[in-house]
């Protein structure tokens, strides 16, 4: 998997070479930009799942090829990276589907997480929320987004991803206080 992604670098940062450099951010800004929202972004992409980083990379490989930085730069940077996460399961349904069809489907071995501390239980509460409840909460909290920018980025008004925001962290402080048995389950196998 290591290979892979390493040739997938690799075969990126040629293409971006051979591109011309008039049409790419200054190098400069580009790390500038890194430096400030890679983190966050990270932080909010991880509850989309296993592809949160490579989503994170496509953003700002999309950013390179930008001539400037957009206005709001974090948001865009997560508009980037959630429809590439998108694309991804819509294309990881395909594929299912198809195998399903083919009756080529092995069923999926399920590894319980280790929550041997408070930030594994969190991480493992949020991954039981519906996802577009903990990308709210990672946004608020982590990220430090506004509910105006987080309204603009689900096509909802600030109030409305408010009320979402209190209603996820209500259920997220349910799943961390009253667990449910799926959680006494998988914490007592990861222990």
């Amino acid at each position: 998997m290591g290979l892979v992604c390493d040739r997938r670098n690799e075969a990126n940062a040629i293409n971006l070479q051979n591109k011309s450099t008039s049409a790419l951010l200054p190098l400069q800004l580009l790390q500038e930009a890194w430096e400030a929202h890679s983190a966050k972004l990270r932080l909010i992409l991880r509850c989309s799942g296993d592809v949160g980083d490579e989503a994170a990379q496509e953003a700002f490989l999309a950013l390179a090829r930008q001539q400037e930085l957009p206005p709001a730069t974090l948001p865009w940077l997560v508009r980037v990276a959630k429809n590439y996460v998108r694309q991804h399961y819509r294309t990881q349904k395909r594929t299912n589907d198809r195998h399903r069809r083919y009756a080529m489907l092995k069923p999926a071995s399920h590894q319980a997480n280790d929550t041997s501390d408070l930030a594994d239980e969190v991480n493992v509460a949020l991954r039981t929320l519906p996802s577009a409840d903990a990308e709210i909460i990672a946004m608020h909290l982590w990220a430090e987004m506004n509910f105006e920018t987080i309204g603009e980025l689900l096509g909802c008004s600030r109030s409305t991803a408010h009320r979402r925001y209190q209603a996820a962290l209500e259920q997220l402080r349910k799943s961390l206080t009253e667990p449910n048995e799926t959680t006494r389950q998988d914490r007592s196998h990861a222990r």
